[in-house]
């Protein structure tokens, strides 16, 4: 079976590397962005099964690049697990920009993996080029 690519999009290299090693070990395949600039870049040339974003980054935030992909039409399906430390309201803010779920920082892991399968059905696209 082919693995399913996650985009996972945070400026802490720690969490990209924690989040990495986890769905890899998990059978996804991650690819990772430092940034929400760094993340469309990609998405201009594959659509991953479901996107894991930050919502407090440098220039381009989460809920700015949530806004931007579910404008894109090839990309305004594809879930969105959004996830912050933050506690200032910008959970529900990333809900009401069409984030598909919403998780405090520091995340359960195990819930983390258990959100991404409900998301993927089983057709899911493998990170295929768009």
């Amino acid at each position: 079976m082919d693995k399913v690519c996650v985009l996972i999009v945070d400026d802490q290299e720690e969490m990209l590397d924690l989040l990495t090693l986890v769905l890899r070990g998990e059978g996804f395949y991650p690819a990772t962005a430092i940034d929400g600039k760094h993340a469309l870049k990609m998405l201009q040339e594959f659509r991953p099964a479901v996107i894991i974003t930050d919502l407090m980054m440098p220039e381009i935030s989460g809920i700015d690049l949530i806004k931007k992909v579910r404008a894109m039409p090839d990309l305004a399906q594809v879930p969105i697990l959004a996830m912050s430390a933050d506690s200032t309201g910008l959970l529900p803010e990333a809900e009401k920009a069409g984030a598909t779920e919403a998780i405090r920082k520091p995340i359960d892991l195990d819930r983390l993996v258990k959100k991404l399968r409900e998301f993927i059905p089983h057709s899911a696209p493998m990170g295929k080029q768009t």
